[in-house]
């Protein structure tokens, strides 16, 4: 990945983020995987602003279907920051929240039965999509928000 990744325009930034609390962990929704990480890792690429379409979702693609899957095979378990995250990360679920999800769910079960919270790539977001997409795979925020 970093090598065919830096010559096909990657960006990365990383830095170490190891944590040491002196009292253990909370019992949170934070997923397991950021108590045992020693990196944080940002990919991104660019393109010129005049580029077509089709160049435009080639890039997001590779970026999200290429270089992030390389990063997720030599980190299998790891986790993403989702403030930070891809828009469309393929298992949202094990990225954001790791093995602390079902609980999450069940909490969001008793207290938003009626799912009238939502957020993209958030607890419960899976029953839902967005009506029309953008490049074909990016969800539109403007478009109207369906059960599936």
């Amino acid at each position: 990945m970093y090598t065919e990744g830096y010559t096909a325009g990657a960006y990365i930034i990383a830095f170490n983020i190891a944590a040491a609390p002196k009292a253990g962990y909370p019992d949170n929704g934070v997923n397991p995987a950021w108590r045992n990480t020693v990196l944080h890792l940002i990919t991104a690429t660019f393109w010129d602003p005049a580029a077509d379409p089709a160049t435009i979702k080639a890039s997001s693609d590779k970026l999200t279907f290429d270089w992030g899957k390389n990063l997720i095979d030599v980190s299998p378990g790891a986790g993403a920051y989702m403030s930070e995250s891809d828009y469309i990360e393929p298992n949202f679920t094990q990225s954001f929240f790791g093995s602390k999800y079902a609980k999450l769910r069940a909490i969001k079960a008793k207290y938003d039965p009626y799912d009238v919270f939502y957020a993209q790539n958030a607890v419960g977001s899976e029953d839902w999509k967005m009506s029309e997409m953008i490049m074909g795979n990016l969800p539109s925020q403007n478009s109207k928000l369906c059960r599936i």
